[in-house]
């Protein structure tokens, strides 16, 4: 390694030099130009001091969560673009672990799954019947298609389902549809 004086380093504007002398601990170690402390010191400080700055963090998100979800959304308003750009660069980099760790939350949570579902069913019944029914009317061949297969693998419907058509249910429907 060079021998690289502080002064040096800071007008050839590196971040850390090294003189070849030991620190006050005895690490012979770059030291950071911007404080002359050793590099080595400062890893053992971090790694003895780890546990307790996650602990003064937790306690401060605990403390300010108002505060942080606020700055969180102003900062996702301010920089909307680069936020999704980001997310699609991580989706794309982590498919297989994402993809996973759904899976098995999917699986852990199937009841509240189900639940959040049949309520979003039940509050939004007409959005849902007015979507179905604009993407039927968009794609006819794709909509019949899945009807029929919905009616091979359930004979029992297809049964039923005859049976009110010829009662006439389906046919005075269908009569005030046209009309």
């Amino acid at each position: 390694m060079d021998i690289v004086t502080r002064k040096e380093a800071k007008e050839r504007g590196l971040a850390r030099y090294f003189t070849g002398k030991p620190c006050p601990h005895g690490h012979v170690a770059e030291r950071w130009a911007s404080t002359c402390s050793c590099v080595e010191c400062d890893r053992k400080y971090r790694e003895a001091t780890r546990e307790k700055e996650r602990e003064a963090s937790r306690k401060y998100r605990e403390a300010n969560r108002e505060k942080i979800r606020e700055r969180k959304r102003k900062y996702g308003e301010a920089n909307r673009e680069k936020e999704r750009e980001a997310s699609r660069k991580y989706r794309e980099a982590n498919r297989e672990k994402i993809s996973e760790r759904k899976r098995k939350y999917d699986e852990a949570n199937r009841e509240k799954i189900r639940e959040r579902k049949r309520k979003y069913d039940e509050a939004n019944r007409e959005k849902i019947r007015e979507r179905q029914r604009k993407y039927r009317e968009a794609n006819p061949e794709k909509a019949r298609e899945a009807s029929r297969k919905y009616y091979e693998a359930n004979p029992e419907k297809e049964r039923e389902r005859k049976r009110k058509y010829r009662q006439g249910g389906l046919v005075e429907k269908a009569k005030r549809k046209r009309a």
